[in-house]
């Protein structure tokens, strides 16, 4: 069986930045909602202006982490765009569509 501090360090792992880019290929739990949510607080300070995109490919997990990563996406100041490629399952699914009404309305 693999230690717990390994599954956590792969799970970081599946949320990784090129740029402007936040690619989520993880299922939804503390630590990788908590990666993403590093990730975007540091592109926020980078520049308020510019979008930041978000990649998701994840088979959903916990909800309540995913509400976490929702509530910080709408709070951001700079534009989120999500895209959901591959599966986006569960409390993901309801991110990708959610942030993208929430950004048209602004």
């Amino acid at each position: 069986m693999t230690p717990k501090r390994d599954i956590e360090e792969e799970e970081k792992m599946s949320v990784r930045q090129f740029g402007r880019n936040i690619y989520f290929f993880s299922e939804v739990t503390a630590y990788s909602v908590a990666t993403a949510i590093q990730l975007i607080d540091a592109l926020e300070i980078q520049s308020k202006t510019k979008p930041i995109i978000i990649i998701i490919n994840s088979p959903g997990g916990s909800c309540y982490d995913g509400w976490a990563l929702f509530d910080r996406m709408r709070t951001c100041r700079c534009p989120i765009i999500t895209i959901g490629m591959g599966i986006e399952e569960a409390i993901l699914k309801g991110v990708v569509h959610d942030v993208i009404e929430y950004v048209e309305k602004k």
